[in-house]
């Protein structure tokens, strides 16, 4: 159980609903529905993880680096919102709490140093 809060809400103690460890220099794909947390915890110190969402009834809907940029600069913070390609520029995820403080995403992905 986690406990979190977000400006507007009130504090909730969230289920986790599956928990799993991506070996490094891997990936893996799973299922994010509306209003469900991903959380990224480093399990061996700090590292560098990428990140690429995809609406899973429109593949061709992805996160987009630049259009994230364009709309919100280029280092992601706690309130930033993530969107989708041109044509689409959806918010697909909202940054809710990142005890890192700042990431950039500069590249394709979104870059993500863990703690």
């Amino acid at each position: 159980m986690l406990p979190i809060s977000w400006p507007g809400l009130a504090t909730k103690i969230l289920q986790t609903i599956e928990g799993f460890v991506i070996p490094k220099k891997s990936a893996r794909a799973f299922e994010l529905k509306k209003s469900q947390i991903l959380r990224i915890i480093a399990v061996e110190g700090p590292q560098v993880a990428d990140l690429n969402a995809f609406n899973l009834h429109n593949l061709k809907e992805h996160f987009a680096s630049g259009r994230t940029r364009s709309v919100g600069g280029i280092h992601v913070r706690e309130g930033s919102n993530l969107y989708s390609i041109p044509g689409h520029e959806n918010a697909m995820m909202t940054v809710i709490r990142d005890p890192v403080g700042v990431h950039n995403i500069l590249g394709n992905e979104m870059q993500r140093c863990c703690v």
